[in-house]
């Protein structure tokens, strides 16, 4: 079944973009499959208006758009706005650096990537930086973050852990907690705080 997120609003309240919405959804038992997005795609359009169409003088049936010289103007505009920036920031002749993105998921969440290979760390991220600052060293791995501390995953916090857990359902975390998920299944499951560090600081 598709739903809008405009219909949704008539019968609710919806503070939240589409993505969070999908994922609250997923923790109370509605399962989003996937969330489509229209227009994400479309990006560097310039509009130009039609001012006259006729036909070219010298071969049938060929017309000719006359567009306003403004779309010119726009591209020479931005170009030389991107140059400035570039010089500006003294980023000629700098590579590129690795650009950190947040991967924060629900526990809910923890089987549905896709992905051949990753990690979910469940650790409380809020209070504590050890994992947080092994994170930031690792640019190849996919590593996912579940904040135990937020109520919306306090669902799978237990004081017994689970370590078999195939499923999303049959979680129980009771410690900082890496899972290495492989094809969708749970390959492996490391606990403890220095445990799970040690393990991080040999992924790349």
């Amino acid at each position: 079944m598709k739903a809008s997120v405009e219909w949704l609003k008539e019968y609710s309240d919806i503070d939240v973009d589409s993505i969070k919405l999908g994922d609250i959804l997923t923790m109370t038992g509605s399962k989003v499959e996937t969330i489509e997005q229209k227009g994400n795609d479309i990006k560097n359009v310039v509009v130009g208006k039609i001012l006259e169409i006729k036909k070219h003088e010298d071969k049938n049936k060929e017309k000719v758009i006359k567009v306003l010289q403004i779309v010119a103007c726009i591209l020479f505009v931005i170009v030389v706005a991107v140059l400035i920036t570039k010089l500006a920031n003294g980023d000629f002749g700098k590579k590129d650096e690795p650009t950190t993105v947040d991967t924060t998921i629900l526990a809910g969440q923890t089987f549905d990537k896709k992905y051949d290979v990753y990690y979910v760390v469940f650790y409380n991220f809020d209070e504590d930086t050890t994992i947080t600052s092994r994170l930031s060293n690792i640019s190849t791995n996919k590593v996912f973050k579940v904040n135990t501390k937020d109520k919306i995953n306090s669902s799978v916090i237990s004081t017994s852990s689970n370590k078999t857990a195939s499923s999303a359902d049959e979680l129980k975390i009771s410690d900082v907690t890496l899972i290495k998920i492989e094809d969708g299944k749970n390959v492996e499951y490391v606990e403890g705080l220095s445990t799970v560090a040690a393990y991080l600081s040999n992924l790349k």
